[in-house]
């Protein structure tokens, strides 16, 4: 499922707090360089939580995923200007709600009116490794963007309840929500009065709110067909200019394992073969309807063993031999 890429900047942030050079872990968690330069990229959430597990364990900070959290909030994720032009911070919250895919698809929060309350409930990725950080650091996120929309530093909900144990230590915690906590409940819950749901926002801009929602809608949209193929089929134009592409590589251009890049293509009904296979052919015929490279240069630049081995797939492709398709360039 895929993540803004600004949530490794997060990470990255928190763990400079522990002395911690976060760029050499994120490339062993299969993090691309590309994804570390580009906070606006995504990639998917299991890549990331192996890059916090792997600090988180180093550290033995029960409290990582809050670290997270202050290095981050929502604000991180190009929201905040668009929330801050709300007039309150209900309406702020019926638009985060409106476009949480910009944070991540693997986030739900709905919101429960009970009477003189709103009651927040949010779900997370729980992976084995690591199992309570996505949850810590969402949680703590949501608490701090109120406070910073309402420009209000004490600003506290009413009650927390978390599905994880109870911390050994509950110091970092109790500082970051400053209300009762419960642990190990069925779901988790931001409790806040309906009076700070009210709260004005002293930023608020009716004109500005109305330009902001266009951008950001626009952006969401080009998020909505986003598929594995599609992400997989981008890489790979890209990976084929410089030779036969390998699946670790663009796996982890695409921030996947191989195991899960697989298993993504096939709950699609496709595969990686199908999917190259299939840019190969396009690739193909663009270079031979140019036009200006031989049959020899367009096998060696799609990575095959020689002119013979391109013919041949590429008979199969189309029923054509490679040398009769037609030339859109003039000889």
């Amino acid at each position: 499922m895929p993540v803004v890429g600004a949530a490794v900047g997060a990470v990255m942030r928190a763990l400079q707090g522990y002395g911690i050079d976060g760029a050499d872990l994120a490339r062993v968690a299969g993090v691309a360089d590309s994804v570390l330069n580009d906070p606006g990229s995504r990639f998917e959430s299991d890549t990331l939580d192996d890059f916090v597990a792997m600090p988180a364990e180093a550290s033995g900070d029960e409290a990582f995923g809050l670290a997270v959290a202050r290095q981050h909030a929502v604000v991180g994720y190009h929201l905040h200007y668009l929330l801050q032009a709300s007039d309150t911070l209900a309406s702020a919250l019926e638009r985060l709600l409106q476009y949480l895919r910009l944070v991540g698809d693997h986030l739900t929060v709905t919101v429960e009116r009970a009477e003189g309350v709103y009651r927040l409930v949010y779900t997370c990725p729980e992976p084995a490794r690591g199992r309570w950080l996505a949850c810590d650091a969402f949680g703590g996120s949501l608490v701090l963007e109120a406070r910073a929309l309402a420009l209000a530093p004490h600003l506290a909900p009413v009650a927390v309840e978390l599905r994880r144990p109870r911390p050994a230590v509950t110091a970092e915690f109790d500082a970051l929500f400053r209300c009762p906590i419960r642990y190990g409940m069925p779901r988790n819950v931001v409790v806040h009065s309906a009076a700070t749901m009210r709260t004005p926002l002293p930023t608020a801009n009716p004109r500005v709110l109305q330009s902001l929602e266009q951008v950001v809608a626009d952006y969401v949209a080009t998020l909505t067909d986003q598929t594995c193929a599609s992400r997989l089929r981008r890489v790979l134009v890209l990976e084929l200019r410089n030779g036969p592409p390998r699946r670790d590589v663009v796996a982890r251009r695409l921030g996947l394992s191989v195991r899960t890049l697989s298993r993504r293509l096939a709950a699609e009904q496709t595969s990686y073969r199908e999917v190259l296979h299939d840019v190969m052919m396009t690739l193909a015929r663009e270079h031979l309807a140019d036009g200006r490279k031989s049959v020899t240069e367009v096998a060696f630049i799609l990575g095959f063993s020689d002119a013979s081995a391109f013919s041949r797939a590429f008979r199969r492709w189309t029923r054509r031999a490679p040398w009769r398709w037609p030339r859109t360039w003039p000889r």
